[in-house]
């Protein structure tokens, strides 16, 4: 939690409130705290997602490949469906726009 935010999923709400700037200042601040890598996967592709509204196409690029890494690896089903679900709607925003 930073600063009472849930930062996992206050990204996600900042992004689909059209707030990319918001979403990309959460996932930078939950990121400084070291996060489990399940938490870390869903960071990463709400953060290319967000990358991605704000027009830095590499940058959402090199977000992408990191949760694609990370998401198979991932123990619990449900942080793993949570992760697999934003990744896909990363990639196919991301490399829907080649």
């Amino acid at each position: 939690m930073v600063d009472g935010f849930w930062p996992v999923g206050t990204g996600p709400t900042s992004l689909r409130q059209r707030h990319a700037e918001k979403a990309v200042a959460f996932i930078t601040r939950s990121e400084e705290s070291n996060p489990e890598p399940e938490a870390h996967a869903m960071n990463m592709a709400v953060l290319a997602l967000a990358r991605h509204r704000l027009k830095n196409h590499k940058e959402a690029r090199t977000a992408l490949d990191e949760p694609s890494r990370l998401v198979s690896r991932l123990k619990t089903d449900h942080d793993r469906q949570i992760a697999e679900v934003l990744l896909r709607e990363a990639a196919a925003m991301i490399e829907g726009e080649k």
